[in-house]
């Protein structure tokens, strides 16, 4: 949580439609009562009831649907990002070199600027780099 920083929809998080409305509808409450702190605005207390209601399972769901660590952490020179054509070795070694996030990793191998705008590669080189920051 960030003071006057409010995020919608799925940038707060994977959820669905309805998830991310209500995640909208939350920003807005926020933002209102920001701005207009004299307005008499709702608590927000039956949208934030919503989105619990159309979050629940969705751990659940993310732990029984998660792809195998040999898919999100690829070795050698598998292609991560296909669009740039960057292996996994690259990556790695750009990581080890200093480079601490994907937006860094841009301006070194150019990963996610391709058509996908990281779409397809965005998760892979993320744990790649957070991988060679755990050992």
């Amino acid at each position: 949580s960030v003071p006057r920083i409010s995020i919608a929809g799925d940038g707060a998080g994977i959820g669905g439609a309805w998830a991310a409305a209500d995640r909208g509808r939350l920003a807005a409450l926020a933002t209102v009562r920001r701005l207009a702190p004299d307005r008499d605005v709702k608590s927000g207390q039956t949208v934030r009831q919503s989105l619990t209601r159309h979050s629940l399972g969705r751990r659940f769901l993310d732990l029984l649907y998660q792809p195998a660590p040999q898919f999100r952490q690829p070795a050698g020179a598998t292609i991560v990002c296909r669009c740039e054509e960057v292996k996994a070795e690259q990556v790695r070694a750009t990581a080890r070199l200093g480079c601490t996030g994907p937006n860094q990793l841009k301006a070194f191998l150019r990963t996610r600027m391709g058509p996908c705008q990281g779409r397809l590669c965005g998760l892979t080189i993320t744990q790649l780099i957070a991988q060679q920051f755990s050992l």
